[in-house]
């Protein structure tokens, strides 16, 4: 019996020590394993590359990281900030992955973005009481150790107030922070704010406050691609010099006029159209019924890179003007009527330091019959001619506002009949060249200015050669909103209808000032000089214009028009001087 009791002693102290050891063993393996997984996160992070990283650390890392960087949320409409580091990812990491309750670690890192604690001590959001207006905060905290990982959010009726950190909410696009980190907006990754630039947004206000700009602007209507918007114009005239001639006399006209405009809405390119057709027609006085018209377009299309190409047209209708560069005896009482055709065909470059571009000009005049004081016509078809002109242009962009160019034009005349009335041959040959400047400071100023030499030559030899300095300029300026200033100044040279004058060589300037003295009344002042210099005979022609104008508008339907102009020529010679004021009011209808 002491034997069997003394067997039995060691048995159960073997047995003991046998659990003992298998206890210690288990916790060791527990501990080496704990271990191994922290060792294997270190390792993924500074060698992503090795075999540890592909392990199942590495796939709860990258969705820790994704999750972990969700940003603050966007409830108030401002923006806050949130800063992670990557010890408390890791942290995060190895409690999901050997941590208890996985799934409801997830969940809560789906609703919070804070961050846990590393080993067993996990962060925990503490409740929030949002009944009524009472303040209350959520605290999570963060054990990895040798990072910040404390982060508190203030909220307001569940609502994430203007304060994180200490540090109050920033302002779209503003970081005043020296970690780097960017404002952020709900649904956004910090990586992706890293890469790209914070642009800030407007408020959303709670009804569109959209002002029109130009309340009595035609509205037009669609056709195709395009917005067209007519207009018609009646008025009553009164006048001082009916014909604008020496001799004239008063009258008093009815004028019409009916204007058609369009403008295409294309993704690319543009395509511009003007007409208007003006009938005058004398009620009492000096009798005379002139029809005026004209039509012009503008196609622009681009091609290849910082190329385009541009295609024109314009079609005018009037009577030739008493100061034009065509002598008529005193016994003519009703001047020709002009038809001119133009066509154009443009290439250019408009980017990059050189700037080249050409363009070809096709021109036909026609003139009608002159009508003199014993009520017979006159032929002018032999004054009836066709035009050729080629021009090239050398830009260089010495800045994004000013890009000087040279500039040549060649060109050739036919006329219909070999020699004219006077048995000449008016077919001439013309050159130009000049050097400019083009001038773009956006809205506030803008266009070209030019100086050159230009000379036509004609093919009989008893014709003398008309030349003289080419001047050209064409601004704009805009030195305060709704008030535009135009200046312009052109240099020609016109042939003559004369047995002995060959032509002329004309200067023209304008000087327009347009001001919008509301979005009713808008008003428009000009001033006007040309200067007509005769070749061979040292004669000269000044005409001086200044208009004044104002259009007040009813609704955006009707308008009433107001004008009042006054014309003054004088010429060396005594039949060419008149002077003519005139006054019209009238409607003004638009679609």
């Amino acid at each position: 019996m002491g034997r069997t009791h003394k067997n039995n002693r060691q048995l159960k102290l073997l047995l003991s020590s046998s659990a003992v050891f298998c206890v210690l063993s288990l916790g060791a393996v527990l501990g080496s394993q704990n271990a191994v997984a922290q060792e294997a996160a270190m390792r993924s992070a500074i060698d992503p590359e090795s075999p540890l990283a592909q392990s199942p650390i590495k796939n709860k890392t990258t969705k820790l990281r994704r999750k972990g960087n969700a940003l603050a949320q966007n409830t108030s409409d401002k923006y806050t900030t949130q800063t992670l580091s990557d010890a408390d990812i890791q942290a995060e990491a190895l409690q999901l992955l050997y941590g208890e309750n996985t799934e409801d670690n997830e969940t809560l890192n789906n609703e919070v973005p804070g961050l846990a604690g590393s080993g067993t001590n996990r962060a925990k959001p503490a409740t929030s009481a949002l009944a009524g207006d009472q303040d209350t905060a959520e605290m999570v905290d963060n054990a990895a150790s040798g990072s910040q990982g404390t982060k508190t959010t203030a909220t307001k009726n569940g609502k994430p107030a203007l304060n994180t950190n200490g540090k109050t909410a920033l302002e779209p696009g503003l970081d005043e922070q020296t970690t780097g980190t960017l404002a952020v907006r709900k649904g956004q990754r910090v990586s992706m704010l890293r890469a790209q630039p914070v642009i800030a947004e407007e408020a959303v206000q709670s009804r569109d406050l959209t002002e029109e700009t130009d309340p009595f602007k035609a509205v037009g209507f669609r056709f195709g691609s395009m917005t067209l918007r007519p207009a018609l114009e009646q008025g009553l005239e009164v006048t001082t010099n009916n014909t604008a001639s020496a001799g004239g006399g008063a009258a008093t006209n009815s004028v019409t006029t009916l204007r058609l405009d369009g403008t295409s809405d294309w993704r690319s390119g543009s395509l511009e159209t003007n007409g208007f057709v003006t009938l005058r027609k004398t009620l009492s006085g000096d009798s005379q019924i002139d029809p005026e018209a004209g039509v012009s377009f503008t196609l622009t299309q681009p091609i290849l890179r910082d190329w385009s190409y541009s295609i024109g047209g314009t079609y005018g209708l009037k009577r030739e003007s008493a100061v034009s560069g065509s002598a008529f005896p005193t016994t003519i009482t009703k001047r020709p009527l002009a038809q001119d055709v133009r066509l154009s065909l443009g290439v250019g470059k408009t980017e990059g330091v050189l700037q080249p571009s050409a363009r070809l000009e096709f021109d036909r005049l026609t003139l009608g019959d002159a009508t003199d004081s014993a009520g017979l016509s006159i032929s002018q078809s032999d004054r009836d001619q066709t035009s050729l002109r080629g021009t090239f242009r050398l830009g260089a962009e010495v800045s994004p506002a000013f890009t000087p160019f040279v500039e040549v034009a060649y060109g050739k005349t036919w006329r219909d009949d070999a020699v004219d009335v006077f048995g000449n041959d008016r077919s001439s040959t013309e050159l130009r060249a000049a050097v400019g400047a083009e001038i773009n400071l956006s809205e506030k100023l803008n266009g070209e200015v030019s100086v050159g030499w230009l000379r036509q030559s004609f093919e009989s030899a008893g014709l003398a050669d008309i030349d003289g300095v080419a001047l050209a300029a064409a601004l704009n300026w805009s030195p305060v909103e709704g008030t535009t200033v135009s200046a312009g100044l052109t240099t020609n040279a016109e042939p003559a209808n004369s047995a002995t004058i060959s032509g002329s060589v004309v200067y023209a300037s304008t000087l327009a000032l347009t001001h919008q003295l509301s979005s009713r009344l808008s008003t428009t002042a000009s001033l006007g000089i040309s200067y007509r210099d005769f070749t061979d005979v040292g004669g000269n022609d000044t005409t001086l214009s200044a208009e004044l104008a104002a259009t007040y508008w009813v609704n955006r339907t009707l308008g009433v028009n107001a004008r009042a102009r006054h014309e003054s020529v004088s010429s060396s010679d005594p039949t060419r001087g008149s002077d003519t004021t005139t006054l019209l009011v009238g409607l003004k209808l638009q679609r």
